[in-house]
């Protein structure tokens, strides 16, 4: 007897229709962008340890500040909007050039589902 994890399996196939929206959305526009963050580390640590991979609940993706505005014209067809959720000048997030620069700003990628 094999017992299955559903809710992981489920959760990871979510995680993965959602990655598979990023790239249509990004390759239909022809933009750049980097998976980073806990999607990143899941897909190496399964490749090391299958068994050892933890779950994550977003996708963190670096892309071009100059990128934006086609990001988010290219997100609309797909019901997905681009929404400035953090940034600016927080000591805790980012190093003093990094600051100046606005490098630790961050938006979403939002819509239904």
């Amino acid at each position: 007897m094999v017992i299955v994890n559903r809710f992981f399996e489920e959760r990871v196939e979510q995680l993965f229709d959602l990655a598979n929206l990023v790239e249509k959305i990004f390759s239909s526009a022809g933009i750049g962008y980097h998976i980073v963050g806990g999607l990143a580390v899941y897909l190496y640590v399964e490749a090391v340890e299958p068994d050892a991979g933890r779950l994550t609940k977003d996708i963190d993706i670096a892309v071009q500040r100059e990128d934006l505005d086609r990001i988010a014209q290219a997100a609309k067809p797909y019901g997905m909007e681009l929404r400035h959720v953090a940034g600016g000048n927080d000591p805790r997030f980012a190093s003093h050039s990094a600051r100046r620069s606005g490098a630790n700003e961050a938006h979403q990628l939002s819509g239904q589902g």
